[in-house]
């Protein structure tokens, strides 16, 4: 009766909320384990040694997990199981032949000391909440505590959060800790910072999780294919694109694109070479034309270390820099992803 009392109320808030979507601000989410940005029921952050982005799609009462390790993306969905009713997902992913799987399911509330009751694979996971204040059933800068036997995360999300959203963050975030401790394998690639007036979070093995001016994106370069992904979480929904070489005509490049309230945004980008003299890349963006140049503090090897880009489209400058080493090919897809997502 307690599940069944949870989930309506959690129902309850997707099909309410959604008219004031657009009034939620940039924010912050952290914790020993996490650093990152919230927006819009949505966010990315370095989670351990690893980056994620994550999110509530409001609209179907789903949540999904993207994590960026492996040199793979994981997905996860957490949704109510037609079968049982019960809410809950699988974060699942297989590295060199080992197969790595953390399971969450949301058991209900303590009645009495209002604590919120979790299912970890077969341990059971107890997550209270405190909050500066709680107001219209919303609970205003909240700080989660899950307790998973001898082991404690917490981490703090500016903004609003609401039952459900809550339910859906402790899946997303505390699943995304979990599983990453359930998988470690060595990595050789350090968490490292970017930085800029636009663009501000962390890259990690040819990825990226970053705030990009009011809203938030996630992106990496699959090396053994040679395509790029972008994901941009904006106005409640998940832009996906992807920069690829193109089978008619063998340019480098692809289309973010994305409609709202009727209006259809797009953004082109195409690289064009490198100029021989100035070493500048040029690129195309819808019908313009891009110059963008690197300066790192060496290069050595064929790359580029800690490189600072700087790229100028017309008037308008977008700068910034990215702790790591970096190749032409991943400094051209960081270019594609990064300025297409400010642009965008």
């Amino acid at each position: 009766m307690l599940r069944l009392f949870v989930l309506f109320a959690l129902f309850g808030f997707v099909f309410t909320i959604s008219a004031t979507a657009e009034e939620h601000v940039l924010g912050k989410v952290t914790g020993k384990e996490i650093d990152g940005f919230t927006s819009d029921h949505g966010f990315v952050a370095r989670v351990g040694d690893h980056i994620a982005l994550g999110f509530l799609d409001e609209a179907t009462g789903i949540s999904t997990l993207r994590i960026w390790k492996h040199t793979q993306e994981i997905s996860a969905h957490f949704a109510r199981s037609e079968e049982d009713g019960g809410i809950g997902g699988t974060i699942a992913h297989e590295k060199d032949g080992d197969k790595f799987e953390t399971r969450l399911a949301f058991l209900g509330i303590n009645k009495e000391t209002k604590v919120l009751l979790f299912k970890v694979n077969d341990e059971a996971m107890q997550v209270s909440l405190a909050a500066e204040k709680f107001e219209n059933g919303h609970y205003l800068n909240p700080t989660y505590t899950a307790r998973l036997g001898a082991r404690e995360i917490v981490f703090r999300t500016e903004g609003e959060a609401c039952m459900g959203l809550a339910i859906h963050t402790i899946f997303m975030i505390t699943g995304a800790i979990l599983h990453a401790e359930g998988a470690e394998l060595e990595e050789e690639h350090p968490i490292g910072k970017v930085s800029g007036k636009e663009v501000e979070g962390y890259t990690y093995d040819h990825g990226f999780a970053v705030r990009v001016g009011d809203h938030i994106a996630f992106g990496f370069l699959d090396e053994a294919t040679g395509v790029s992904t972008l994901r941009i979480w904006k106005h409640t929904q998940e832009i996906t694109t992807r920069f690829a070489r193109s089978e008619e005509d063998g340019i480098l490049g692809g289309v973010i694109s994305h409609e709202k309230d009727g209006v259809k945004f797009e953004t082109r980008l195409s690289f064009l070479g490198i100029n021989k003299e100035t070493k500048v890349l040029l690129f195309k963006v819808n019908e313009d034309q891009m110059e963008a140049s690197l300066a790192a503090e060496k290069f050595e090897n064929g790359h580029y270390l800690n490189p600072v880009y700087t790229a100028r489209l017309g008037a308008r400058e977008i700068s910034f820099r990215v702790e790591g080493e970096a190749c032409m090919g991943l400094a051209i897809h960081t270019i594609f992803m990064m300025t297409g997502a400010v642009l965008h």
